[in-house]
């Protein structure tokens, strides 16, 4: 981790480098203003203050919160930290805060509340990070995993981790709501630290929940898939074995399958074969009760399918020129449409109709046409008077 530590701060600038090291390291307490004069260069530190990656406190400076969540959180990728760890992280915040009680002396009291806070800027952070990770892993086992016996496993293994995660989260909500050290200490990083881990029990709450039911619906398809194909494997078997052809348990074996549905089963006699030369006269009545009698007495029939009348194509009637046409005489546009003759004929009513709306629809036309308010009526028919400019 120190390593790891060492390689991620060079991605800072030198002048920089130095100084994000140090108060990350120092992240428990705050700097004093001798310290940080002493150690760093002016320019810097007064560029990161501008910035607001460092803060200045009555006594001294420290890292801004939000710097140190995600230096915390680069530094602890790839980290899968179970849940028992937040279990343990709660045990330590219980001896500490009963080290807080026990003890008189107030510089002993005053690192027990720089350990708590510590303790629950540590514990937020990785139940935030908890959660997504399980949900993560779910996801990431439940599409890649071909085995259905280890899916299945690993699924019902995130579940009980959701499930302890959520009873972490009553834990941590209990003691930050019920805690008498939050009502006789009112130290501010103490205060300020509570009301963050509060918040993100309730934030981290919800997408447990959300997590919780994602898994579970993930293990109930598991389960239906895996019971199907033990079905099949089965059904397979009795196959192989020839035993829905040679024995008398296929009904049963067909009404106890629950998975795949069956259109059909073709049973097979176990008759000896020489039972058509020995008795042909019963051979031929069971063939014609099935509708398959002597293939030489059957009359064949040809069934020729119907012929359809071929489509003549429709006439295309080309609506720019149309219109061009329009514009050179004085009638309105639907009294002209009765003159257009298609292929030697007037148009019928309804193609009249619809190219009259085809060219009321063509883009420009009403910039170079004259469109009156009043309407004109042609038999039952009501429409609107287009004139040309």
């Amino acid at each position: 981790m120190a390593k790891q530590g060492q390689q991620f701060f060079n991605l800072f600038l030198k002048k920089y480098r130095d100084p994000m090291e140090v108060f990350f390291r120092n992240r428990d307490r705050e700097l004093s203003s001798i310290e940080v004069h002493e150690s760093f260069d002016h320019d810097p530190i007064r560029e990161l203050l501008r910035l607001n990656v460092i803060l200045e406190e009555d006594s001294g400076y420290r890292l801004d919160e939000r710097v140190e969540g995600f230096l915390e959180q680069m530094l602890e990728a790839g980290d899968s930290a179970p849940v028992e760890w937040l279990e343990t992280d709660l045990k330590d915040y219980d001896r500490w805060e009963a080290l807080y009680h026990q003890t008189k002396d107030p510089s002993q009291q005053n690192r027990c509340v720089a350990k708590l806070v510590r303790i629950l800027k540590q514990l937020r952070n990785r139940l935030v990070r908890q959660n997504s990770e399980l949900q993560r892993a779910a996801d990431y086992d439940y599409r890649t995993e071909a085995d259905y016996d280890i899916k299945e496993a690993k699924l019902q293994w995130r579940l009980e981790e959701t499930e302890n995660l959520r009873a972490v989260l009553n834990a941590v909500d209990k003691r930050m709501r019920q805690s008498p050290l939050f009502h006789t200490n009112r130290d501010a990083s103490l205060l300020r630290a509570r009301s963050q881990m509060i918040d993100a029990v309730l934030s981290v709450g919800q997408k447990v929940i959300q997590s919780y039911q994602q898994i579970a619906e993930y293990l109930n398809r598991v389960r239906r898939d895996h019971a199907r194909v033990r079905k099949l494997i089965r059904l397979q078997d009795l196959i192989d074995r020839y035993e829905l052809e040679s024995q008398s348990n296929v009904a049963d074996v067909a009404e106890a399958l629950e998975g795949p549905l069956i259109a059909s089963f073709n049973f097979h006699t176990v008759l000896a074969p020489s039972l058509p030369d020995e008795n042909p006269a019963m051979l031929a009545r069971v063939l014609t009760k099935q509708g398959i009698g002597d293939a030489g007495e059957k009359t064949h029939r040809v069934t020729l399918p119907q012929r359809e009348e071929p489509i003549e194509p429709e006439i295309l009637i080309d609506a720019e020129e149309l219109i061009e046409n329009f514009l050179k005489q004085e009638q309105d546009l639907f009294a002209y449409l009765s003159t257009v003759r298609l292929d030697g004929e007037h148009l019928e009513i309804e193609r009249r109709i619809s190219l009259f709306c085809e060219v009321l629809t063509t883009p420009d036309l009403f910039e170079r046409c004259q469109v009156n308010e009043g309407r004109r009526r042609f038999k039952e028919w009501e429409y609107l008077e287009v004139l040309p400019k």
